[in-house]
């Protein structure tokens, strides 16, 4: 799981910090990344996760053109993504995507989810 961590590490790290799950939202930037991988479903030969990424923007005084932007942004690094390296090949398949509404009406969130495909590399 460590190969599939870098990965997405890898495609979600840009001009906004990424977190890897919740943690206490006091500590955190005004605009951040969080991930998570909740259970999913594995067979003798492939492992499908669900990749939840959601983006959390303090507003303060600005629209939301900036989350938006980077919400697409990341949706095109995303959806479709193939990924092949010594260890493994992922595919990235968009399943969902949405607005999430927030007690405070100066934060606003996104989420954009996917079905990841994994196949560990096996040597014959």
């Amino acid at each position: 799981m460590i190969e599939v961590f870098k990965v997405i590490f890898e495609k979600l790290e840009a001009d906004w910090p990424v977190y890897f799950e919740e943690k206490d939202s006091e500590s955190f930037a005004n605009d951040y990344i969080v991930f998570k991988l909740p259970p999913g479903s594995s067979t003798k030969y492939r492992d499908d996760l669900i990749l939840e990424v959601t983006l959390w923007s303090y507003l303060g005084e600005r629209d939301t053109t900036h989350l938006e932007e980077k919400w697409t942004e990341l949706d095109r690094l995303l959806r479709n993504h193939m990924h092949l390296d010594a260890d493994q090949w992922l595919e990235f398949q968009k399943i969902g995507q949405g607005m999430i509404p927030d007690s405070d009406k100066n934060i606003r969130r996104r989420e954009l989810r996917y079905l990841v495909k994994r196949e560990e590399r096996i040597d014959y």
